[in-house]
């Protein structure tokens, strides 16, 4: 299944010009010219980690008082000093979030009848998720009283008084998947950092040097075996990268001959 995110008013993403994103099995290349955006989206799957865990390992019940309209719920942004980091600069409005679930590349779509999005609102004063909505399934004024979020063996389901009960266990299945992610972000002089300081997700410097070490000469078989298909394939591909060099200086040698 895809995820397409839309996210408005996150750092350099004005509501007015919001960001798209599909994801799914395999690769997602983000390609542009500087400063166009792309770190600052990497970036937001690492500052908007906890709430997807949360939500996920809560399954939804997060977000049972932002549905209802009641009441915020606290986020923390991790690796954000202060939170008016992650609001666009140039306006002052707040910072939303839709989720949608899409067909994949082998047809399968999305459940029929089920809910296949969610939106999320974070309040700029507050830095708080101040309102949810789950398109179509959540009703209007005083119907958003009722709903509420239920676990039913191993499922989720949104309860709603008057209707029946709707399953949700895809979506929080969706927002384990935007947890389980890794920030490797760009860096240089990797070997002069800090050996206690970590880079978002990845240990650099002598840090990252000691770590492998102890993968390589460690007691966890399984460390040992991972460092050792990473030396192999980083050694195939040293191997055909000088085959490639060597061709092409030979083709350049003929040509000047020629």
């Amino acid at each position: 299944m895809e995820i397409e995110l839309e996210i408005k008013n996150y750092r350099c993403f004005p509501d007015t010009n919001p960001v798209k994103i599909r994801i799914g099995d395999g690769f997602t290349a983000l390609i542009g010219v500087n400063n166009s955006g792309k770190s600052s989206l990497l970036r937001f799957f690492f500052e908007f980690r906890t709430v997807f865990d949360n939500l996920a390992q809560n399954r939804l019940a997060n977000v049972v008082s932002p549905l209802r309209h009641q009441r915020q719920w606290g986020v923390p942004f991790p690796g954000v000093h202060d939170s008016a980091e992650i609001f666009h600069k140039k306006n002052d409005r707040r910072l939303d979030l839709r989720i949608r679930l899409l067909g994949d590349a082998t047809g399968t779509e999305p459940p029929v009848g089920l809910p296949h999005e969610i939106c999320l609102t974070f309040d700029r004063i507050t830095k708080q998720m101040s309102a949810a909505d789950i398109p179509g399934f959540c009703g209007e004024g005083t119907q958003r009283g009722n709903l509420n979020i239920a676990v039913s063996g191993p499922g989720v389901v949104l309860t709603r008084q008057g209707l029946p009960s709707v399953s949700v266990s895809h979506i929080v299945e969706a927002f384990r998947v935007l947890a389980d992610t890794l920030y490797l972000g760009p860096f240089r002089n990797a070997i002069n950092v800090e050996a206690g300081q970590d880079y978002f997700d990845i240990k650099v410097g002598q840090a990252f040097i000691s770590e492998w070490r102890k993968r390589k000469t460690g007691p966890v078989i399984a460390e040992k075996r991972g460092r050792n298909q990473i030396d192999r394939r980083y050694s195939a591909d040293l191997r055909i990268r000088r085959t490639r060099d060597q061709c092409i200086r030979r083709q350049s040698n003929a040509a000047c001959v020629c």
